[in-house]
């Protein structure tokens, strides 16, 4: 099982994780993160599964001094993927495991506005109907399953989880 698909696991065991009261105040980020307040926790989310699985951690969004987020931007991730060759446009297919990255254009149905994008993972693909499967944390307060259809406008892009090796 790839790292990607490791993680997609690791999410969906996680579906329906809410926030309290709406203010970014689920529990098992703020064991991680004290000050959550204003967090992308889309991203928190993958980053905690990231460290809880052992993965290798992914190339220019965390800080050098551990697992802290320190950019508060999905946004950032997405251009740090795309220095180290991890991302793949919005028109390649996508797999098991892939990162989602969203922006913030107008339409885009996650991170619209916010400034910091969203990102999901997918679960799953079909090329019949074009329908991407996803999963992802901070989707109407909780980490929710989703179904886009390919092309899906929004979507800045695909990326690996951990960048290949050789």
């Amino acid at each position: 099982m790839s790292p990607g698909e490791r993680l997609a696991e690791w999410v969906e065991r996680h579906e329906g994780l809410r926030e309290i009261t709406g203010q970014n105040d689920v529990p098992l980020i703020q064991r991680h993160y004290a000050d959550a307040k204003g967090l992308p926790w889309c991203a928190a989310l993958l980053l905690i599964g990231i460290k809880e699985l052992a993965l290798p951690r992914p190339l220019g969004n965390l800080s050098r001094r551990g697992w802290r987020w320190h950019n508060r931007s999905v946004l950032a991730w997405w251009r740090n993927a795309q220095r180290a060759g991890t991302a793949m446009g919005p028109a390649c297919e996508p797999s098991r495991g892939c990162l989602v990255f969203h922006g913030n254009r107008r339409g885009s149905d996650a991170g619209s506005g916010s400034g910091k994008g969203h990102i999901d993972i997918v679960t799953g693909y079909d090329r019949t109907t074009r329908q991407i499967f996803v999963i992802g944390g901070n989707v109407g307060n909780a980490v929710t399953r989703r179904v886009l259809i390919h092309p899906h406008r929004g979507v800045l892009g695909f990326g690996q989880v951990v960048p290949p090796i050789g």
